[in-house]
């Protein structure tokens, strides 16, 4: 299997995982079917709270989803400690 390069595909790829349709995904995630079709093809990238939701469907830490929307692999994001995702996100002081 390869590895998902895009948010929108790493979330189809976590949604087809779970053996989800998409219809299933939205709805446990409170968002529009069609907002959820727009994020897994790249053309909405979804607001933090929206992310957190999404995670939460597909059984993710909303960090790993938020990350991964910032143009990092899912991989890469659940490997990051607290410390780095504050640091990432703009929330530590220097």
């Amino acid at each position: 299997m390869t590895a998902a390069t895009t948010f929108g595909a790493m979330v189809r790829h976590h949604r087809q995982r779970l053996a989800l349709t998409l219809r299933a995904a939205a709805a446990e995630a409170r968002i529009s079917p069609g907002y959820w079709s727009q994020i897994e093809n790249d053309k909405a990238t979804p607001a933090s709270a929206a992310a957190g939701s999404i995670a939460r469907a597909l059984g993710l830490t909303p960090a790993t989803v938020i990350i991964a929307a910032g143009g990092r692999s899912a991989a890469e994001a659940s490997r990051c400690s607290s410390e780095a995702i504050a640091k990432l996100m703009g929330a530590c002081d220097e």
